[in-house]
């Protein structure tokens, strides 16, 4: 996988960024030290940690449901001079549209229109509830931020309520990027439909008997 590019195109160079390769064995342990590394930083809200929690388990676990690869690759940096947290979870896999593809309604669908897909509810290959997207989607328009996926040669960018499609340099497999303003208060009930965030952050994260 070509971390390099990765890195040159999502973070700040002048920040330190931490990289962690993940699978099925090892997924929570990496996911749970995301979290703590970005939970010391005070700066970080309590409600956008209490969102990010969820939402990030859900776009790690799409490498290990959806990619048919065995691994993937999450970074992460905190921008204090943005106050900003900027993620990118990938994989090197078989990408959004042949994913899609396994459930017969979708075969026919062009790259374009699988990446328009994946940001709806319930959208998904059979493998899967498909709202981990959606509801990303979701938090990082209520976070201020915005949301990126690239996969096969096009690449949809989320902000603020606006949807872009381009084509782009070819990527074999999945990248989502996620930019999100860390000082905000994202509203409790933003995710209601799939979770009590912050009940969910307490019980993971607040109780040190579970570690």
């Amino acid at each position: 996988m070509q971390i390099n590019l990765i890195l040159n195109k999502h973070f700040n160079p002048a920040k330190n960024t931490t990289i962690s390769v993940f699978d099925c064995d090892n997924i929570y342990t990496v996911y749970k030290e995301a979290i703590i590394n970005m939970g010391a930083f005070k700066e970080i809200s309590k409600s956008v940690l209490n969102h990010l929690a969820y939402c990030l388990y859900e776009v790690m676990d799409n490498v290990i449901t959806h990619s048919n690869k065995k691994h993937g690759v999450l970074a992460y940096q905190y921008d204090e001079t943005q106050n900003s947290i900027r993620i990118v979870v990938a994989d090197n896999g078989q990408g959004i549209r042949q994913s899609l593809s396994a459930t017969p309604i979708y075969q026919d669908l062009t790259e374009e229109k699988a990446l328009r897909l994946c940001l709806q509810n319930k959208v998904s290959d059979g493998n899967g509830q498909g709202f981990g997207l959606f509801s990303t989607q979701q938090f990082v328009n209520a976070a201020g931020g915005h949301l990126s996926i690239t996969s096969g040669f096009h690449n949809i960018t989320y902000c603020q309520d606006s949807v872009t499609v381009s084509q782009t340099e070819f990527w074999q497999g999945t990248i989502v990027s996620l930019c999100i303003k860390a000082g905000v208060s994202v509203p409790d009930n933003v995710l209601a439909d799939f979770t009590d965030v912050k009940s969910q952050y307490d019980i993971l994260f607040e109780n040190d008997n579970l570690w």
